[in-house]
């Protein structure tokens, strides 16, 4: 993302738009040099940090895995939030499930991959390391 602060207007990464369009909606960035806006994302950063990952080991990359799911359904999810002053949980079933779109068995965007294409003097066109000459003149 590259802001224009003079235009105030936003220049995304083709790949965020391809994203965007694949999963059907339109990004919106924040104001540049606006805390007010990204304080709340590094705040819930270090929330998770101090509160399910300080002080615990894992033996596994599924241990953190399942503890880290347990913690938000069980703590993170459950306890009155400060600023609404109520659980993340129930105000997320009450203002936003209805929202959620099926992803009818649309494929995961990571699924999706870029080809390079290297066509060389030669006529020889190289997919993926693989050659395939071309015929004519």
């Amino acid at each position: 993302m590259r802001p224009d602060a003079a235009s105030r207007s936003v220049e995304f990464n083709d790949k965020l738009i391809a994203f965007a369009k694949h999963w059907g909606f339109r990004p919106r960035a924040c104001a540049p040099h606006r805390t007010r806006t990204k304080g709340k994302i590094e705040s819930g950063v270090r929330y998770v940090k101090k509160n399910a990952i300080a002080g615990h080991s894992f033996t596994s990359w599924e241990a953190f895995e399942a503890h880290l799911a347990n913690w938000e359904r069980e703590v993170a999810n459950a306890r009155i939030h400060g600023t609404p002053g109520e659980a993340p949980m129930a105000r997320f079933e009450r203002d936003e499930a209805h929202r959620l779109k099926p992803l009818s068995g649309r494929p995961s965007f990571g699924l999706l991959r870029e080809l390079s294409r290297i066509v060389g003097n030669d006529c020889a066109v190289e997919v993926d390391t693989t050659a395939t000459r071309c015929r004519g003149g």
